[in-house]
């Protein structure tokens, strides 16, 4: 188990509890990751509860620094969670190239159309599919986001879109979580 460097309040505890609780009930998660805090968080604990059935995956492609990439290879390493690279096309989509202020929309469509694609190969005969997870911050659910968005119309697609408030005031995480349905 991951140990908090200070001691959290009750509050929090209670909340970080509540995650590792949710995430533990799952057979198996791919998480949506960047290398970013929030799915980080994610990451870190699916690791923790699920261990070799937890996989953080990384869309890859020029929109990505490559020192970012490099800090989500050897965080993952760090995490001890599975990590898999996957490359990613939103530059030779136009809703995301012309650079519209919503192109975080098309981002996360093509991001999370390719997660249902690798959920889908890790399916193991006879197996329920792994969760889908994305890691959001709080503070973002009550924004104009549209990367939340195009995750909330794939629940439209077959995917179960819940938002579990995990640690609030900490660093405000949240998870949107999503389970492609085959």
């Amino acid at each position: 188990m991951h140990r908090a460097v200070e001691a959290l309040p009750p509050e929090l505890e209670n909340a970080l509890a509540g995650l590792r609780t949710h995430l533990a009930v799952y057979p198996a998660v791919l998480v949506a990751y960047s290398g970013g805090v929030d799915s980080a968080l994610v990451a870190a604990i699916a690791a923790e509860q699920l261990g070799d059935r937890a996989l953080a995956v990384t869309g890859v492609s020029p929109a990505l620094a490559p020192h970012l990439l490099d800090e989500a290879r050897l965080q993952a390493h760090w995490m001890g969670i599975r990590h898999r690279e996957i490359p990613t096309a939103e530059l030779e989509d136009p809703a995301y190239s012309s650079n519209p202020a919503d192109r975080c929309y098309a981002c996360k469509r093509e991001l999370h159309g390719l997660l249902a694609l690798v959920a889908r190969e890790t399916l193991a005969p006879g197996a329920p599919p792994p969760q889908v997870l994305d890691g959001v911050n709080r503070d973002d659910l009550g924004d104009h986001r549209p990367g939340i968005q195009a995750a909330r119309e794939l629940e439209r697609q077959g995917y179960d879109v819940t938002v579990l408030n995990s640690l609030p005031k900490f660093y405000d995480w949240n998870a949107i979580s999503l389970s492609w349905i085959f």
